[in-house]
């Protein structure tokens, strides 16, 4: 079912046809926030990269193929929660993903990490993080098929105040499962099929 969207993207709105994998060049607003209303058509959870398939309509009726690109669902969150009640470590050895411990508060799911690697990237426009940055994550189930999240991320050496996420709101989708694709030349065949010619309105049979 198509669903209606109003997001703003920065820097990853591309429209597909003109885009090659990883290219930098056809990126609209790359120093800007654009806001686009429209239509979801598809969510891809695929790797390397998690595309959101939606259509555009102008003022004079014109509809134009978008994607929004984020990182790998690995990056997006991947990693080992312990979750046996053990406190985090005073001075963890530094991890891309840092090092992670769950416990349950009422109907949350409560993830404190911290012993992230400094050259890590705090966005997709490599502003910095620091050995001193600490993530919370509060997952909650609203129901069988939705889940909600909220993050907190602070950096004091890097930042003047902790950045407070927005409310994430995640929809089970079913029969659907997350599906192998590297940033390898010989996998491009196959980015073409599952993203850039869903996007382009390209169908093959």
């Amino acid at each position: 079912m198509k669903t209606p969207l109003l997001w703003a993207l920065a820097s990853c709105l591309v429209c597909l046809p003109a885009t090659a994998h990883h290219g930098t060049s056809n990126y609209a607003g790359v120093t800007e926030t654009i806001t686009l209303e429209g239509t979801v058509t598809e969510f891809a959870w695929s790797n390397p990269h998690v595309f959101v398939l939606f259509d555009v309509t102008d003022g004079k009726g014109n509809i134009a193929h978008w994607a929004g690109e984020m990182n790998s669902p690995g990056v997006l969150k991947a990693g080992v929660i312990w979750t046996n009640g053990r406190a985090l470590p005073k001075d963890p050895d530094p991890q891309w993903m840092g090092y992670s411990s769950g416990k349950w508060d009422g109907d949350t799911f409560v993830v404190n990490s911290l012993g992230f690697d400094e050259r890590t990237w705090f966005d997709h426009f490599g502003n910095p993080v620091s050995d001193d940055m600490t993530l919370e994550e509060r997952y909650r189930r609203i129901d069988r098929d939705t889940l909600e999240l909220d993050m907190v991320i602070n950096v004091p050496k890097a930042y003047t105040k902790p950045w407070v996420s927005e409310k994430k709101t995640f929809r089970l989708a079913p029969k659907t499962e997350i599906q192998e694709l590297f940033c390898v030349p010989s996998e491009e065949q196959r980015f073409n099929q599952l993203v850039r010619d869903p996007g382009s309105g390209i169908t093959k049979k």
